[in-house]
């Protein structure tokens, strides 16, 4: 058998050409021819597009709550001294007087008890001293620094001050006594004598609605300055004593 694809020569019981492996049974049936293609389906029209998928956005979480107008960080025809601050969810104001931190529903000051009448200085009226009396408490601060402060209404500055007075003239005293002038007696006198003339200083600038000197920072400093003062004598005492 003639291959008819190659022209080569097979047996005839062959069922393939054995040089180019044309099979003869595929070519010779007319049931093995390949179909003929099949017409492509027609496309289907396009449906209704989808509408796009839009994720959902979160409401926006609240705001801190609006302050109540009495706390306003302006004043007539200029920009105050913001004056409160937010901690946490407490609103706190700041004493014009002392520079201290009260919660905004305390009407006075935790520290000097100044009225919560502003915010700056500029806005703050400190309390005058009370007329009923005429000048009590300039007399009993006279006597012992710090009692008009309480008699005016301020007790946390009056506290302040007469613990301070008592402590360093007690102190005074006691080292006059036992171990005579020296330089912490002379330190410990003079600060209590400072402090008692500007106690009265202060109650007059409070009768004259100004600010007071001894404010609570000041007082603070004061300690510093003082028992700065007394380490170093004592240090220095100690060092002599040895040599």
């Amino acid at each position: 058998m003639r291959c008819p694809s190659c022209g080569a020569h097979n047996v005839d019981a062959a069922a393939w050409c054995t040089q180019c492996f044309e099979r003869f049974d595929v070519r010779g049936d007319p049931s093995q021819e390949p179909a003929p293609p099949q017409p492509a389906a027609p496309p289907l029209p396009p449906g209704p597009a989808d509408p796009p998928v839009v994720a959902d956005t979160p409401p926006p979480l609240p705001g801190p709550p609006p302050l109540p107008p009495e706390v306003a960080p302006t004043t007539q025809g200029r920009t105050a001294q913001r004056d409160i601050r937010v901690d946490g969810d407490r609103i706190e104001w700041r004493c014009a007087s002392c520079e201290g931190w009260n919660p905004l529903e305390r009407p006075d000051c935790g520290g000097c008890g100044s009225a919560r009448v502003g915010f700056t200085p500029g806005t703050a009226t400190p309390p005058a001293v009370a007329t009923t009396g005429g000048a009590a408490p300039l007399l009993a601060s006279a006597l012992l620094p710090g009692l008009g402060h309480l008699l005016v209404g301020r007790p946390g500055s009056g506290i302040a001050r007469l613990l301070l007075w008592l402590l360093w003239a007690g102190g005074a005293g006691a080292i006059l006594v036992s171990a005579g002038l020296t330089g912490a007696a002379l330190v410990l006198a003079l600060a209590a004598i400072g402090l008692w003339i500007l106690t009265l200083h202060d109650l007059l600038q409070l009768a004259r609605g100004r600010p007071e000197v001894l404010t609570g920072r000041v007082l603070a400093w004061s300690v510093v300055v003082v028992t700065t003062l007394l380490v170093l004598l004592a240090v220095a005492g100690a060092g002599g004593s040895r040599t």
